[in-house]
C-alpha cells in the first residue's frame, strides 16, 4: 500500500477514519479539545478527510492552489491560537490513527510517507503563521 491507496481508503471511510482520529488525539492530547469547543466534530471529521486529500496531492504535486490553501489554513490556526508545538502531537496522532486504520496493511515505508508528507504541509502552514495568507 502506498500514500495514495491508504487516501482512497480513508475516503471510503465516510466519517470513521476522522472520528477515530478525533478520538485518539484527544486521548493523546486532552489539551488539544480546547480548541475545537462548540465545534460540530461530525464536519470536522469530513473536513479532516478532505484535508488529508489535498495532503497527498501537494505532497505528490507540489501543486501552487494547495500551497496558498495551506498557507491560509496556517493563518487560520494562528488566528484560533493554535500553538506551531501541536503540530508533532497532531502528527503522531494522526499515524496512529493511520496504523490502526490500516492495520495489517500498515508497514514502515507507508509511515515514512506519511510522515514525510505531514511535515512537509506543516513547513507550508507554518509560513501561514508568519506571513498572513488570504484570499
Amino acid at each position: 500500500m502506498d500514500l495514495e491507496a491508504s487516501l482512497e481508503q480513508i475516503l471510503e471511510s465516510d466519517y470513521q477514519f476522522g472520528e477515530m482520529f478525533y478520538d485518539i488525539f484527544f486521548e493523546q492530547v486532552p489539551e488539544a479539545k480546547d480548541y475545537f469547543q462548540g465545534t460540530n466534530m461530525r464536519g470536522q471529521a469530513m473536513m479532516l478527510s478532505v484535508s488529508l486529500r489535498l495532503m497527498g496531492d501537494y505532497h505528490a504535486r507540489g501543486f501552487a492552489a494547495i500551497e496558498h490553501y495551506l498557507q491560509m489554513l496556517g493563518t487560520r490556526h494562528s488566528d484560533r491560537k493554535i500553538p506551531q508545538d501541536m503540530y508533532p502531537k497532531w502528527r503522531d496522532s494522526l499515524l496512529a490513527t493511520l496504523k490502526r486504520f490500516h492495520d495489517g496493511e500498515w508497514n514502515n515505508t507507508l509511515a515514512d510517507e506519511w510522515r514525510e508528507a505531514i511535515d512537509a504541509i506543516s513547513e507550508v502552514m507554518f509560513k501561514g503563521y508568519d506571513e498572513r495568507t488570504g484570499v
